[in-house]
């Protein structure tokens, strides 16, 4: 693409940006946290609300009365859901409050203090000790230990004024029960009061402030004595001495780590990966966050992660990296490598190096609540290793691998290389005496992976591809071949970066070797098991994934690392005593060889001649025996399974087995009759194994499908490549081959209505396919590759359309949200013209589907539709025509529903050609109703002579007043016209020339049922009054309503307008007459409010002038903002293009299906080419 043609983004960062980069995001969010309840509690004390800003105080009072209508609401239970259910939402929470209080934090400004939400001169120490000391929690303990700490408590000079620790002592009091222990208040841990402390540090330096020294101090020594008060309440009160959560050790890690690696769960995919990574890596959990494909490689035996920073390095100063993660092939559920494998073969859009690691905005809250819940789910097993409740949270991981690799072997690695990749300060020693070198961290990610410090196979390599077993070099490259060519078909080697792709063979090595592993503990509902990686293994490939050992390494083994010197020692030593086993085992061969040769132990014969001998007497009675009884073999063959082929055609294995038995019978010598019916069996299987499936017995019925298949859960892309191929694996026949009647006799009970879902969410795909031009007509001639293209064409389309790029997301949750969102509603469109219509049966009308999938299984297949009388359909004559070869007859005439019977009937034979002719009576024109119609225009690229048109008036030089385009009196000049190339910003003459064009094409429908009438922005700059009063203006438009047809507005369907924000922004308003709704639709997500309003109000007045009195049903107006519906433009200078698009869709009554890429690439041309023709293309 040429440099003046591509979209350049701007990423600089702004002043205030950078400056409130300083503190990472995760600090922000906790501080901003921390300062809405301190700003909570001095709104809610009446006498300190004089410390908060004006501003604070009214946006409060403000938002206070929506919490309480709020909450009033929750309370009679008037709140609903979407889906009209009763709402769970708890009252009191407050939540508006908090967002305001939340923006006005993040509102501060280091330049001008007074933004700050408090008038920090006033935020004194007494204040913030006073709010400190509610900061409490309350803890049953014995009543004797209440006693005498409260006593201790007294002697420090506290009477507990505060209430800083209140004690129940009254014996008649309810907290008091049989067992003499009593409630007490005692103070919550000194990291809570260290978190305030940091947080009026943190309102100071955002407000361009110093904190006060006198206040600093003070606040230091309250931290500090609350510490030393906390641990004497802990030693007197016999409570938990130890902060935070404890250590997990490593049978609770395997414990969990097995659980999710077992578990059938989608999500437990992703966080058995976090869960391995935040063990190995030694990081915060949050390091993960940000993990990228692109950032890991996969060095001679091991994963290399690098990261741009970490808690203790926010600038990426210190030496971040490389950290290395070891494979576990000895303890699959906890191996790091297969970890990564799972989840790249499960989500292959990762692999792209375009999205992180884990998606959506907050992987690491989407792992703490998984993990969390797996903790309470199996809180039982957990029990019985120790762990009680609380005791473990995500960071007690780190803590575990910590002490497991410093502590866990007498032999650990330097206590250097543990702090340097977790991370933690050896005070100014580090980065300055003591470096990162990869030697030490190599052995610390050995331990990491939980590998037996103290055995030889400690220094076990990864599994990886090892082809030194193959004898015959051209058979070796063969296989080596069979594996590369495995990867490229599922993902295209020119689709990712080199080193990414070296991950992924090791990764699927892995997976190989695990393959059987895999197969037995998985749940069988579990993604992996589907993904195209997967299906189909074949056992060629799997038998090369091996684990190697420095004493049996090959050229094919990858160099060994992070063995430290008393593990190569024990190798070595493993290594003699092989070679000692080797040798005595070739003595003892060659001393028997020397023996038999020298006729020791007999007199006559030697042993080789007496085993001859025996051999040669057995061979001529069973050749003997067998030449009698061959033929009786022969007739009692029995096979009771046939195979299935490609086109579904019986083959009975007696043919192939009777050319066994012949080439038998034809031999006289038994030896040379069992090679043959060898090499025949041979030949026999192979070629059973290249057929699809075998056939069954069901009910009297031959079928494909078990009694027990069901269909499980699967991504999108897993889906699209079971419906074309299937698993030959697992005896399972393409998808899009069965029908109803193939799974009516399954078990599962709703397995009809799953097959009907995805033969609807399939023509949503092809849809899409063809838009992309990568769709196969033949369903024989699909290939893994190929879905594995289909995919990553459509892909990142698909999803972010239907499920906000969530690329694991199951297909059944992605058909949900299309279903919620109505994309599967067919809609009426109108043709300009009577003419006739030839659907194809992969581009049938929503009209024709019902009768098109009846007769899906047909070789050939055409309906085209006649087009009579003007008026709406109402019934259909359907002739069908069955004919094979070149011969072609009439099958006779049928109603609708008879005809997909004999339809159906004829369609399983793939001897026939049917073809249905369906004539309409009453027919006014063919209705077109397939969604996806306008936006195969839009998004089609122009012919070469038409681009050569439009560029040639988008870059010829000339005078830039010259009239490129007249429309009656609206005219587009040079300068205006130009605007259209890309990057563009549009102005009023190009959207206005196009609402003539979208009006002109408006007024040429033949049937103009549902009328639309277009208003150029002018309109609503008038209504408005802009650039003047700025204010609502009835009269500037008020004889407007005269351009449209009979002068009534109110008889239209929609009226739609082009607005001009403020002069920077191009939008669309439009309003449904019929629906009776006011919709805003903005590419950059604006609600419009001042504009839907203001055609309410126009509304109102326009009735009330042209006919008189009020508006009828007034409330039934619904005013409707921004939508998700609505596609967002990526850049500034679009929004014009977007607009035109919004009201072109609209008036054809089109789903918005469009997106940024069609806007780019198609749009602005073929607005270009409808200018230069003067209608709509």
């Amino acid at each position: 693409m040429p440099q003046d043609e591509v979209e350049v983004v701007d990423l600089i960062a702004g002043t205030n940006a950078i400056e409130k980069s300083v503190v990472v995001k995760g600090t922000r969010s906790c501080y901003t946290s921390r300062i809405v309840e301190l700003l909570l509690w001095l709104y809610d004390n009446e006498e300190h609300r004089n410390v908060l800003s004006q501003n604070c105080r009214d946006r409060m009072c403000k938002t206070e009365k929506q919490d309480n209508e709020y909450d009033e609401r929750i309370r009679n239970g008037q709140l609903r859901t979407k889906s009209g259910k009763k709402s769970r939402a708890q009252p009191g929470q407050r939540n508006r409050s908090r967002e305001c209080l939340r923006n006005l934090v993040r509102g501060m400004d280091r330049r001008d203090s007074s933004k700050c939400p408090i008038i920090l001169t006033e935020l004194t120490y007494k204040l913030l000790t006073k709010y400190m000391s509610t900061k409490s929690k309350l803890v049953t303990v014995d009543r004797k230990s209440a006693v005498k700490f409260l006593n201790e408590v007294k002697a420090l000079g506290d009477n507990g004024d505060n209430g800083d620790h209140a004690i129940i002592l009254d014996k008649e009091d309810a907290n008091v029960n049989s067992d003499n222990e009593v409630l007490v208040k005692i103070r919550q841990e000194y990291t809570t009061y260290e978190g305030i402390r940091s947080i009026v540090a943190h309102m100071h330096r955002e407000s361009g402030l110093v904190v006060p020294q006198d206040l600093d101090a003070m606040m230091a020594v309250y931290v500090k004595g609350s510490r030393r008060l906390n641990l004497l309440a802990k030693q007197t009160l016999g409570l938990k001495i130890s902060e935070g959560k404890e250590h997990m050790t490593f049978e609770v890690y395997s414990k969990i780590a097995r659980i999710l690696f077992e578990s059938g769960q989608p999500e437990h995919i992703f966080a058995h990966l976090f869960f391995i990574l935040d063990w190995n890596l030694m990081k915060r959990a949050e390091n993960c966050n940000t993990c990228m494909i692109s950032h890991i490689r996969f060095e001679e035996d091991c994963l290399v992660f690098q990261f741009a920073k970490s808690k203790g390095a926010q600038d990426g100063e210190d030496h971040l990296g490389p950290w290395h993660v070891y494979s576990n092939p000895l303890e699959p559920h906890i191996c790091p490598v297969l970890a990564l494998a799972k989840y790249i073969i499960t989500y292959p859009s990762v692999l792209s190096g375009k999205v992180p690691l884990f998606e959506g905005s907050d992987p690491y809250n989407r792992y703490t609540k998984i993990f969390c819940k797996v903790i309470k789910d199996n809180m039982d097993e957990l029990r019985r290793l120790g762990v009680s409740d609380g005791d473990l949270g995500t960071h007690s991981s780190r803590k575990g691998v910590a002490t497991l690799v410093a502590a866990g072997c007498t032999a650990s690695p330097p206590i250097v290389s543990i702090c340097l990749r977790a991370g933690w300060s050896m005070g100014g020693v580090k980065e300055r005496y003591f470096r990162h070198e990869r030697a030490g961290d190599r052995y610390v990610g050995r331990c990491a992976s939980c590998l037996d410090q103290s055995s030889k196979d400690f220094a076990v390599s990864c599994p990886y591809f090892d082809f030194t077993g193959i004898k015959d070099s051209s058979a070796r490259l063969e296989r080596k071949k069979l594996v590369q060519k495995w990867l490229t078909d599922r993902i295209p080697i020119d689709k990712i970066e080199s080193h990414v792709y070296n991950v992924l063979k090791f990764c699927f090595a892995s997976i190989c070797y695990h393959y059987d592993t895999l197969q037995e503990k998985l749940d069988a509902s579990c993604l992996v098991l589907n993904s195209t990686f997967m299906i189909g293994l074949p056992e060629e490939i799997r038998e090369c994934a091996k684990v190697a050992y420095p004493w049996t390494k090959t050229s094919d083994t990858p160099t060994f690392t992070g063995i430290p010197p008393h593990i190569l020692i024990l190798a070595e030593l493993e290594e003699l005593k092989m070679k000692f086993t080797q040798l005595t085992e070739s003595m003892r061969k060659g001393l028997n060889e020397e023996l038999n040769e020298r006729g020791v132990g007999g007199s006559e014969f030697h042993t080789n001649q007496i085993l001859q001998a025996i051999s040669n007497l057995a061979s001529k009675c069973m050749n003997t025996t067998y030449m009698n009884s061959t033929h009786e073999h022969s007739e009692s063959r029995i096979v009771d399974l046939g195979v299935v082929d490609d086109s579904f055609h019986l083959i009975d294995e007696d043919d192939k087995f009777d050319e066994l038995d012949t080439a038998i019978i034809e031999s006289n010598n038994y030896e040379e009759a069992q090679v043959r019916k060898k090499r025949k069996r041979d030949e026999i299987s192979s070629s059973l194994k290249k057929q699809k499936v075998t056939v069954g017995l069901v009910k009297g019925k031959l079928t494909t499908v078990r009694r027990d298949f069901k269909f499980v859960a699967m991504t999108t892309e897993q889906l699209i490549h079971h419906w074309f191929l299937g698993d030959k694996s697992k005896n399972i026949v393409p998808f899009c081959r069965l029908c109803a009647h193939d799974v009516k006799h399954l078990e599962q009970k709703n397995a009809k209505k799953i097959l009907n879902k995805m033969g609807r969410f399939m023509d949503v795909i092809e849809r899409y396919g063809r838009m992309a031009n990568c769709w196969l007509e033949k369903k024989s001639e699909w290939s893994p590759q190929y879905v594995s293209l289909l995919w990553l064409n459509i892909g990142n389309a698909f999803i972010n359309k239907y499920f906000a790029n969530k690329q694991s997301a199951a297909w059944g949750t992605v058909h949900n949200a299309m279903l919620k969102r109505g994309c599967y509603k067919a809609k009426r469109e109108d043709c300009k013209s009577d003419e006739e219509w030839n659907f194809s049966i992969n581009n049938a009308s929503a009209t024709m589907q019902p009768l098109i999938r009846s007769i899906k299984n047909a070789k050939r297949a055409r309906v085209s539709a006649t087009a009579r009388n003007r008026s709406t359909v109402h019934r259909a004559t359907v002739t069908v025509e069955v004919g094979s070869g070149d011969g072609v007859a009439s099958d006779g005439d049928y109603s609708r529903v008879n005809a997909e019977r004999r339809i159906s009937d004829l369609g399983r034979s793939t001897n026939h050609r049917a073809t249905v002719v369906v004539e309409f009576d009453n027919v006014d024109r063919v209705v077109h109703s397939d969604d996806s119609n306008r936006l195969d225009v839009i998004g089609s690229e122009l012919k070469p002579y038409e681009i050569g048109e439009v560029n040639e008036k988008l870059y010829r030089e000339g005078n830039a007043h010259d009239e490129i385009v007249v429309l009656g009196v609206d005219s587009v000049q040079r300068y205006s016209f130009q605007k259209l190339r890309p990057g563009v910003w549009l102005n009023d003459e190009v959207i206005h020339a196009y609402f003539v064009l979208l009006q002109k094409r408006e007024n040429n429908r033949t049937c103009r049922t549902n009328r639309s009438h277009f208003f150029k922005s002018f309109f609503l700059t008038l209504l408005f009054d802009e650039g003047k009063t700025n204010s609502y203006k009835y009269k500037n438009v008020k004889s407007w309503s005269k351009q449209v047809q009979g002068q009534d507005i109110f008889g239209l369907d929609k009226i739609i307008f082009a607005c001009n924000v403020d002069g920077l922004h191009w939008t669309c308003a439009v309003i449904f007459m019929k629906e009776k709704r006011i919709q805003y639709y903005c590419s950059m997500g604006g609600d419009g409010s001042k504009y839907t309003k203001g055609l309410l109000k126009y509304l109102k007045d326009e009735w009330r002038t042209k006919k008189g009195g009020d508006l009828p049903d007034e409330s039934r107006w619904k005013i409707v903002g921004f939508t998700n519906e609505v596609p967002i433009q990526h850049n500034g200078f679009d929004c014009g293009v977007f607009t035109c698009m919004f009201a072109d869709f609209l008036s054809m009554n089109s789903p918005l299906t469009f997106n940024q890429q069609h806007i780019t690439n198609t749009c602005r041309q073929r607005i270009a080419l409808s200018l230069l023709k003067g209608e709509i293309v």
